[in-house]
C-alpha cells in the first residue's frame, strides 16, 4: 500500500482517538464517564460486534488453520523472548511480568479492530474477529502467568476466572458455535445487533483518546521504550517471519493478523498490573508510549508490499 494511502487508513482513526482526548480536556468527558463508557464497551457493545460479525459468516472459508498456528507461535515466542530478557539486568525484578505482558497483549479491541475496519472494510473486521476468539485466551492465561513469575501475588479464582472467561472470549464462542450451526438470526435481533455495533468503534476510540495523559510516562524509561520495541517492532516481525517460514501469502486475512500483533499495549495490563503486583509506573507508560506511536508502526506494516 502506497504511503499516502496508507495515511489515508490510518489519520482517520488517530483522528477519532484525538478527538477524544479533545472533549476530555473541553470537560465533556471526564474520567467517570470513561470508566462508564469502558464498562458499556467490554460488556456489551463489543461482544455484540464480535458475535454479529463472526456468527454471520461461513466459518468454513475464514478459518485458516495454519495461519492460527502462526499466530499462537508469535504469541509463545514473544511470551519467550520476553522471559528471557526479564531474567536480564536491563529490568528489574519486580517489573518482569509487566514487561512481559506488555510486550505480547496488545490492544486487539479498542486499537486492532478499527485498524482493520479501516483497512480492510468489513472483511477486515471479520477476519479480525475471528482471530481474537482464539487469540485473546491464549493471551489473557500468558498475561497471568507472566505476573505470576514475578510476582508473590496469587491470582484468586474470580480473576483468573474473569481473565480467561472474559465477555470478548464469551461472544467469540458463541459466535463460532452460531456459524457452525448453519442458523440464521431472525431480521430484527440482526438489525439490533448492527445498530449496538455501530456504536462500538468510534466510543472505543474516544475512551482511549481521552485515558492518554503524558503523565503516564514515568518511571523506568529505558524499561518503557524496551517493551515498546518489542510490541510494536519485534512481535510483527516475528510474524511475518512465521509467515515466511511457512510458506503463508500475505492476503488480507494474513494482514489482518499483522495488525492485530502489531496492535500497542491493552489498557487492561494496567488493572492486572495492579492486581498482581506488577509494575504500574511501567505499564501506564507502556500503553501511553505505545498508542501515540502505533500511528508510525501501523504505517509501517500497513505499507508492506
Amino acid at each position: 500500500m502506497p504511503p499516502l494511502a496508507t495515511l489515508a487508513v490510518i489519520a482517520p482513526v488517530f483522528l477519532v482517538l484525538f478527538a477524544g482526548k479533545g472533549l476530555h480536556l473541553a470537560g465533556l468527558i471526564d474520567s467517570r464517564f470513561t470508566q462508564r463508557s469502558n464498562s458499556l464497551i467490554y460488556h456489551v457493545l463489543l461482544p455484540a460486534l464480535l458475535f454479529r460479525k463472526i456468527s454471520g459468516s461461513d466459518v468454513r472459508h475464514v478459518v485458516n488453520a495454519p495461519l492460527l498456528l502462526v499466530m499462537a507461535a508469535t504469541i509463545l515466542l514473544m511470551f519467550g523472548i520476553t522471559w528471557a530478557v526479564s531474567r536480564t539486568r536491563l529490568v528489574p525484578r519486580r517489573a518482569g511480568g509487566s514487561f512481559m505482558m506488555n510486550s505480547f497483549r496488545g490492544n486487539f479491541a479498542y486499537m486492532g479492530l478499527p485498524v482493520s475496519f479501516a483497512a480492510f472494510g468489513d472483511t477486515g473486521l471479520l477476519h479480525a474477529s475471528i482471530l481474537m476468539a482464539f487469540m485473546v485466551p491464549l493471551v489473557n492465561l500468558l498475561s497471568v502467568i507472566s505476573l505470576r513469575l514475578h510476582s508473590r501475588e496469587s491470582p484468586d479464582r474470580s480473576l483468573l476466572a474473569a481473565t480467561l472467561f472474559n465477555p470478548l472470549v464469551l461472544a467469540c464462542m458463541a459466535g463460532l458455535a452460531m456459524a457452525a450451526s448453519g442458523l440464521a438470526l431472525p431480521a430484527v435481533l440482526g438489525r439490533s445487533l448492527d445498530i449496538i455495533s455501530g456504536a462500538t468503534l468510534p466510543l472505543a476510540l474516544f475512551s482511549i483518546g481521552a485515558s492518554l495523559a503524558p503523565a503516564l510516562v514515568r518511571g523506568n524509561l529505558l524499561l518503557i521504550l524496551l517493551g515498546t520495541a518489542c510490541k510494536l517492532l519485534l512481535m510483527p516481525t516475528i510474524a511475518l517471519l512465521l509467515l515466511h517460514l511457512a510458506g503463508l501469502p500475505l492476503d488480507t486475512m494474513a494482514r489482518v493478523m499483522i495488525i492485530l500483533v502489531a496492535s500497542p499495549s491493552a489498557t487492561i495490563n494496567y488493572i492486572l498490573a495492579a492486581a498482581l503486583g506488577g509494575d504500574t509506573e511501567s505499564t501506564g507508560g507502556t500503553i501511553v508510549t505505545t498508542t501515540l506511536l502505533s500511528m508510525g508502526t501501523y504505517m509501517l506494516w500497513l505499507g508492506l508490499p
